[in-house]
């Protein structure tokens, strides 16, 4: 049995650490800000972009509306908007109608968790995977368009109102 030496491994595990840090240093932020005034902020990865955040001008329960964009552009370069992130609405009771992208394919867990008020999701027939609890306890819910989804996780759809 051969043995591996300290050193080696601390490099190996230098070498890991470096690579990580780059990756996520690669990453950049886009903030984009709609015809309402809400700001909803993209995450720029080697050749897509993913919804990471939003903040809302308006204050009222239900009351806002948001367009996810097909695409965004970032220092000239288009990147299509491919996900919606984890927890990226999370508890955004202002949000009442969503209308998704055309090139969005996967909501990703939490992402509209708790968003109570929210009463419409339009997919546009683009989203193919929904994650777990993408739209849990979103108790005003009245329409969602499931055309074109492929695989909907353990209770991404939890909701009374469903």
């Amino acid at each position: 049995m051969r043995s591996v030496s300290y050193n080696y491994i601390q490099r190996l595990l230098l070498l890991v650490v470096f690579v990580a840090a780059w990756t996520y240093s690669w990453a950049q932020q886009v903030q984009i800000t709609d015809e309402q005034g809400n700001k909803i902020n993209y995450t720029i990865g080697a050749d897509t972009a993913v919804v990471s955040s939003v903040s809302f001008a308006n204050s009222e329960n239900g009351e806002s509306e948001i367009v996810i964009a097909d695409e965004v552009t970032y220092n000239s370069v288009v990147y299509p908007v491919k996900a919606i992130g984890s927890q990226a609405f999370y508890n955004k009771t202002q949000l009442g109608k969503v209308t998704i992208g055309s090139n969005v394919k996967y909501i990703n867990p939490y992402a509209f968790s708790n968003c109570s008020y929210l009463k419409e999701v339009n997919m546009r027939g683009s989203v193919e995977h929904i994650r777990d609890y993408a739209f849990n306890a979103c108790s005003e819910m009245q329409s969602i368009d499931l055309t074109g989804v492929k695989s909907i996780a353990p209770y991404a759809l939890s909701s009374p109102a469903l």
